[in-house]
Protein backbone atom coordinates (compact mmCIF):
# COMPACT_ATOMS: atom_id res chain seq x y z
CA UNK A 1 0.00 0.00 0.00
CA UNK A 2 2.87 2.36 0.82
CA UNK A 3 4.37 1.74 -2.65
CA UNK A 4 1.04 2.60 -4.30
CA UNK A 5 0.75 5.83 -2.30
CA UNK A 6 4.36 6.73 -3.07
CA UNK A 7 3.74 6.09 -6.77
CA UNK A 8 0.57 8.21 -6.75
CA UNK A 9 2.38 11.05 -4.98
CA UNK A 10 5.22 10.89 -7.51
CA UNK A 11 2.74 10.87 -10.41
CA UNK A 12 0.82 13.83 -8.95
CA UNK A 13 4.04 15.82 -8.34
CA UNK A 14 5.26 15.09 -11.87
CA UNK A 15 1.99 16.29 -13.42
CA UNK A 16 2.24 19.57 -11.47
CA UNK A 17 5.77 20.12 -12.75
CA UNK A 18 4.67 19.41 -16.32
CA UNK A 19 1.75 21.85 -16.02
CA UNK A 20 4.05 24.54 -14.58
CA UNK A 21 6.45 24.06 -17.51
CA UNK A 22 3.66 24.63 -20.06
CA UNK A 23 2.81 28.16 -18.98
CA UNK A 24 2.73 30.96 -21.56
CA UNK A 25 4.91 33.08 -19.26
CA UNK A 26 8.37 32.11 -18.12
CA UNK A 27 10.26 34.05 -15.46
CA UNK A 28 13.57 32.24 -16.01
CA UNK A 29 15.85 35.11 -17.05
CA UNK A 30 18.49 32.85 -18.62
CA UNK A 31 16.38 31.25 -21.34
CA UNK A 32 14.74 32.48 -24.50
CA UNK A 33 11.07 31.70 -24.94
CA UNK A 34 10.24 29.42 -27.84
CA UNK A 35 6.74 28.85 -29.21
CA UNK A 36 5.26 25.35 -29.49
CA UNK A 37 6.77 23.36 -32.35
CA UNK A 38 3.35 22.84 -33.96
CA UNK A 39 2.33 26.54 -33.92
CA UNK A 40 1.42 27.79 -37.39
CA UNK A 41 1.88 31.41 -36.24
CA UNK A 42 3.59 32.90 -33.19
CA UNK A 43 5.24 35.91 -31.62
CA UNK A 44 7.49 35.79 -28.55
CA UNK A 45 8.76 38.38 -26.09
CA UNK A 46 11.72 38.46 -23.73
CA UNK A 47 11.56 41.74 -21.81
CA UNK A 48 13.80 41.45 -18.76
CA UNK A 49 12.22 38.68 -16.69
CA UNK A 50 8.89 39.08 -18.54
CA UNK A 51 8.81 36.30 -21.11
CA UNK A 52 6.05 34.66 -23.08
CA UNK A 53 4.47 33.98 -26.42
CA UNK A 54 1.20 34.01 -28.31
CA UNK A 55 0.60 31.23 -30.82
CA UNK A 56 -2.09 29.81 -33.07
CA UNK A 57 -4.55 28.22 -32.99
CA UNK A 58 -5.55 29.48 -29.51
CA UNK A 59 -4.60 33.14 -30.06
CA UNK A 60 -5.36 35.68 -32.81
CA UNK A 61 -2.31 36.61 -34.89
CA UNK A 62 -1.82 38.37 -38.23
CA UNK A 63 0.36 40.73 -40.25
CA UNK A 64 -0.73 43.29 -42.83
CA UNK A 65 0.49 46.25 -44.84
CA UNK A 66 -2.87 47.12 -46.40
CA UNK A 67 -2.84 50.72 -45.17
CA UNK A 68 0.86 51.59 -45.33
CA UNK A 69 3.33 50.36 -42.69
CA UNK A 70 3.54 46.65 -41.98
CA UNK A 71 1.62 45.78 -38.80
CA UNK A 72 2.38 42.75 -36.61
CA UNK A 73 -0.49 41.91 -34.26
CA UNK A 74 -1.25 39.21 -31.70
CA UNK A 75 -3.69 38.87 -28.80
CA UNK A 76 -5.57 36.39 -26.67
CA UNK A 77 -9.37 36.27 -26.66
CA UNK A 78 -9.33 38.48 -23.54
CA UNK A 79 -6.76 40.87 -25.08
CA UNK A 80 -4.31 40.06 -22.30
CA UNK A 81 -1.53 39.63 -23.24
CA UNK A 82 -1.27 41.39 -26.59
CA UNK A 83 1.48 42.60 -28.92
CA UNK A 84 1.44 45.31 -31.60
CA UNK A 85 4.35 46.54 -33.69
CA UNK A 86 4.66 48.35 -36.99
CA UNK A 87 7.47 49.36 -39.35
CA UNK A 88 8.00 50.85 -42.82
CA UNK A 89 9.03 47.91 -44.95
CA UNK A 90 7.56 45.32 -47.28
CA UNK A 91 10.60 43.18 -48.07
CA UNK A 92 13.19 41.20 -46.11
CA UNK A 93 15.61 43.48 -44.28
CA UNK A 94 16.16 45.42 -41.06
CA UNK A 95 13.82 48.26 -40.17
CA UNK A 96 13.43 50.59 -37.19
CA UNK A 97 10.09 50.04 -35.51
CA UNK A 98 7.62 52.92 -35.74
CA UNK A 99 5.98 51.68 -32.55
CA UNK A 100 5.98 48.61 -30.32
CA UNK A 101 3.49 47.82 -27.55
CA UNK A 102 3.50 44.67 -25.43
CA UNK A 103 0.99 44.08 -22.64
CA UNK A 104 2.11 41.12 -20.54
CA UNK A 105 2.16 40.18 -16.85
CA UNK A 106 -0.18 43.14 -16.16
CA UNK A 107 2.50 45.54 -17.42
CA UNK A 108 2.46 47.72 -20.52
CA UNK A 109 5.81 47.97 -22.33
CA UNK A 110 6.42 50.61 -25.00
CA UNK A 111 9.28 51.71 -27.21
CA UNK A 112 11.38 54.52 -25.84
CA UNK A 113 13.36 57.17 -27.68
CA UNK A 114 15.49 54.51 -29.40
CA UNK A 115 13.11 52.24 -31.30
CA UNK A 116 13.68 48.48 -31.49
CA UNK A 117 14.93 47.03 -34.78
CA UNK A 118 12.74 44.57 -36.67
CA UNK A 119 14.73 42.05 -38.71
CA UNK A 120 12.54 40.50 -41.38
CA UNK A 121 14.01 37.26 -42.76
CA UNK A 122 11.11 36.57 -45.15
CA UNK A 123 8.22 38.71 -46.34
CA UNK A 124 5.69 36.50 -48.08
CA UNK A 125 2.77 37.42 -50.30
CA UNK A 126 -0.75 37.69 -48.87
CA UNK A 127 -1.61 34.30 -47.38
CA UNK A 128 2.07 33.53 -46.76
CA UNK A 129 4.25 34.40 -43.78
CA UNK A 130 6.31 37.29 -42.52
CA UNK A 131 9.06 35.90 -40.29
CA UNK A 132 11.86 37.44 -38.32
CA UNK A 133 13.12 38.76 -35.01
CA UNK A 134 13.18 42.03 -33.13
CA UNK A 135 15.53 43.51 -30.57
CA UNK A 136 16.09 46.74 -28.72
CA UNK A 137 14.78 48.32 -25.55
CA UNK A 138 11.28 48.69 -24.18
CA UNK A 139 10.20 50.53 -21.06
CA UNK A 140 7.59 49.73 -18.46
CA UNK A 141 5.08 52.54 -18.95
CA UNK A 142 4.26 52.72 -15.21
CA UNK A 143 7.78 52.72 -13.74
CA UNK A 144 9.75 53.93 -16.80
CA UNK A 145 12.22 51.08 -16.16
CA UNK A 146 14.00 50.21 -19.40
CA UNK A 147 14.56 46.57 -20.37
CA UNK A 148 16.41 44.81 -23.15
CA UNK A 149 13.78 43.22 -25.37
CA UNK A 150 14.05 40.44 -27.95
CA UNK A 151 11.64 38.16 -29.69
CA UNK A 152 10.76 36.28 -32.84
CA UNK A 153 7.68 36.04 -35.01
CA UNK A 154 6.02 34.09 -37.78
CA UNK A 155 2.73 35.70 -38.81
CA UNK A 156 0.45 35.07 -41.78
CA UNK A 157 0.04 38.13 -43.98
CA UNK A 158 -3.47 39.21 -44.83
Amino acid sequence: MRNILSSLLLLFSSSLLIQAGCSKSDDDTDTEVTPPANAEQYITWNIGSHKGYLASPSDTLWASNTYGPTVLFARTSTNSPHVYANFNGSIAGTFPAISVFVFADNKYFTAGAIKPQINVSSYGAIGSYITGTYSGTLKDSASNTTYTATGMFKLKRR
